[in-house]
């Protein structure tokens, strides 16, 4: 019998692996930004081929009552974090910047996820990212004035 491991996260050790190829293939003239929305846009398919949202939403809860799925979980993303920060680090962004943005960027897929998970209509992951690029920079924005210190 596979591990609860195996079942409830088959394939996703290579998640990580395959944002970062597809970034990788990204024509070096597109925009750093255009390039993770196109690549993170697309990665779901890669968690949600031959699986239905109920079974993800089952997914989901068995994970939320685990201390260790909870932490594979956040592994998982920690792993598309550093994908994404060795490709803008590659691509000439300076290292700080590229951490941030990794991080930043794989909070908002599993934002963009959830959300897909929790809605029942229709499954637009791109409007999902969308929503929790504006709810980050709605509450960012205040940030990035001179008035901060």
């Amino acid at each position: 019998f596979p591990s609860k491991r195996e079942v409830l996260f088959p394939g996703s050790e290579r998640l990580a692996e395959e944002v970062e190829r597809r970034l990788d293939a990204v024509a070096k003239g597109d925009s750093l930004q255009n390039a993770l929305v196109g690549v993170l846009t697309e990665a779901p398919a890669l968690l949600l081929s031959n699986r239905d949202r109920d079974s993800q939403r089952q997914r989901r809860a068995i994970i939320a009552a685990s201390p260790e799925l909870q932490e594979r979980d956040r592994t998982k993303i920690a792993q598309i974090a550093a994908a994404i920060t060795r490709w803008m680090a590659r691509r000439g962004t300076a290292s700080a910047d590229a951490e941030l943005v990794g991080a930043v960027c794989a909070e908002a897929f599993r934002s963009a996820y959830n959300r897909a998970l929790s809605n029942d209509g229709p499954l637009d992951f791109g409007e999902h990212l969308s929503e929790a690029a504006r709810a980050i920079e709605t509450f960012l924005a205040p940030f990035a004035t001179d008035d901060v210190r």
